[in-house]
């Protein structure tokens, strides 16, 4: 069987593989087959991440972790195989075999699956009238910001890919600003900045919470996925 490497922007994505939480920027071994890195968040990040693990001699590689939803039907928990990512003028189509395999695996466990694209973003969409705006402008149902660097890494390595995602924010959900302003880049709060926006500011609390459990579903779903594809994410 082939070697996948594996690309989760936060630590809390990757333990739903591993198991628990791994160093970001190292590459985790978690058998001979499966190679998870955690990048943090945004293309940049993305990128290097698939180029490292490139030189581990994987022979494909996953975007793995959650997304936003930018179509209105789409909730909290629901998994995205998407079947286009794209990117400004540039569509990415992962591996349509690979991906089949993985969505009737995934139907068959009684998962909500969809198919529809992903587009990058470069920042997180804050609101829902954002959201409605880039939908309409990309026909996604639903964005990210690392899903596109990483089919682009591996197009040019000439090798398979796929984005595995899953919804934590739904269309209504915005963001509340500690988030925005005093979360890192692995999608921890900085203290005491985040502390004291909440205080300043405490109608984010709602908001917040509402996050967070949209949050935890998707990290629920994503662990649920792991344990139903632990077969190195049926690659061969």
């Amino acid at each position: 069987m082939s070697r996948v490497g594996v690309i989760a922007a936060l630590p809390v994505e990757a333990a739903c593989l591993a198991g628990y939480s791994i160093t970001p920027g190292e590459p985790y071994c978690i058998n001979d087959n499966l190679v998870v890195l955690v990048s943090g968040t945004g293309s940049a990040r993305a990128r290097t991440s698939a180029e490292k693990l490139l030189e581990f001699n994987v022979q494909a590689l996953v975007s793995w972790g959650v997304a936003g939803a930018m179509d209105i039907a789409l909730h909290a928990g629901d998994v995205i195989l998407p079947e286009m990512i794209t990117h400004a003028s540039q569509t990415y189509v992962p591996s349509p075999d690979w991906r089949q395999r993985l969505h009737s695996r995934l139907q068959r466990n009684n998962f909500n699956v969809n198919s529809g694209a992903i587009a990058e973003v470069s920042d997180i969409l804050i609101s829902p009238e954002e959201k409605v705006k880039f939908h309409n402008a990309t026909d996604a149902v639903a964005a990210d910001m690392e899903s596109a660097a990483i089919a682009a890494v591996a197009t040019s390595a000439n090798i398979d890919y796929l984005a595995i995602r899953v919804i934590s924010d739904d269309v209504t959900t915005s963001i509340p600003n500690a988030v925005l302003r005093y979360t890192n880049c692995y999608g921890q709060p900085v203290q005491p900045g985040f502390i004291f926006e909440i205080l300043r500011h405490p109608v984010q609390i709602k908001l917040l919470i509402r996050l967070a459990r949209g949050f935890r579903a998707a990290i629920n779903t994503l662990q649920s996925i792991s344990n139903a594809i632990s077969d190195d994410l049926l690659y061969d």
